[in-house]
């Protein structure tokens, strides 16, 4: 006796249609899929110091969560039209729950709070200048009250913004692995998606960016420490973890048009799971590279560290 309709699984869908070239929607989610970040939301850690140098933390404690909003803005774009695409070409039923994982959390609540924080810090340190507060005091300033409370509030205003942006920043990399993991549950007829292995954390602690910190945090600057942490943090996120997520998304939406009958050419994607370490280089280097052909950063051979 023949299956009833409702019997029939979601993969069948694809057999129904006859394309023989992906949509302008398929078109346009992969290429966004794949797009590198743009420069204006990637912070540098030379940038950062610079200009937490000549501001006493002010610019970076304002430009990173300002940078930070970018990212989840251009994330959020992203998830929305996966969600739409998998609406059209799989489900409403699947394409709503993939919506409700895209949603906005609490990242975006915490990066709005860290810029108000910021704004309202800045906002003090003038209102401590016109008053005849020494500018040298919100540069080599602390948690003591004996400095002042214009600088102490400034200190602690600064300081604040970049622990709100260094928790947002891992709760945001948390909701891209929730959405990828709704990809995955959505479309149990496939294999589970491969990729590197991706941190459900990321704690900013680099070498270079903790030492200098340390360092001028010893000298007085102690609002440098928690801002490099901040900012490497962010960086890390946006260059390594969210990219090989992306190239996750990637290549699961390319594993559900391999399903269809006719089989869809589909525009040549590159996979950024094998790119090199130095963001600045952003070559694609060979699965068992030990070196990046352009540049000469180490690498790990992209098998020791696919899960």
């Amino acid at each position: 006796m023949p299956a009833s309709q409702d019997a029939i699984p979601v993969l069948h869908r694809w057999l129904d249609e006859d394309r023989s070239s992906p949509s302008e929607l398929t078109r346009g989610l992969l290429n966004a899929l794949d797009r590198p970040a743009a420069p204006s939301i990637t912070p540098s850690t030379f940038g950062t110091v610079l200009t937490g140098l000549l501001t006493a933390g002010a610019f970076p404690a304002v430009s990173l969560p300002r940078m930070w909003r970018g990212t989840m803005r251009w994330h959020h774009n992203i998830l929305w039209h996966l969600a739409e695409w998998m609406s059209v070409n799989v489900g409403p039923a699947e394409a709503a729950r993939l919506h409700e994982a895209a949603a906005p959390g609490p990242a975006a609540c915490l990066n709005k709070l860290a810029i108000a924080v910021a704004v309202s810090a800045v906002i003090v340190a003038g209102l401590g200048i016109a008053q005849g507060e020494p500018l040298s005091a919100f540069w080599l300033n602390g948690p003591d009250l004996a400095q002042g409370i214009f600088p102490v509030v400034f200190f602690w205003g600064i300081t604040t913004a970049f622990v709100l942006l260094w928790i947002s920043t891992s709760l945001h990399l948390r909701h891209l692995h929730r959405a990828r993991t709704v990809l995955d549950e959505i479309t149990p007829y496939l294999a589970p998606t491969a990729g590197l292995r991706v941190p459900a954390w990321e704690w900013g602690i680099r070498p270079v960016p903790l030492i200098l910190g340390g360092l001028l945090a010893l000298s007085g600057l102690f609002w440098a420490l928690p801002m490099l942490i901040a900012a490497t943090a962010q960086r890390r996120a946006l260059l390594v973890h969210h990219r090989r997520i992306r190239a996750q998304f990637a290549h699961r939406v390319r594993d559900l048009l391999d399903t269809r009958r006719p089989i869809v050419p589909l525009p040549p994607v590159i996979d950024r799971t094998g790119i090199c370490r130095n963001a600045v280089c952003d070559q694609a280097v060979p699965p068992d590279g030990r070196f990046c052909p352009r540049c000469g950063t180490p690498q790990r051979p992209l098998s020791q560290i696919m899960e």
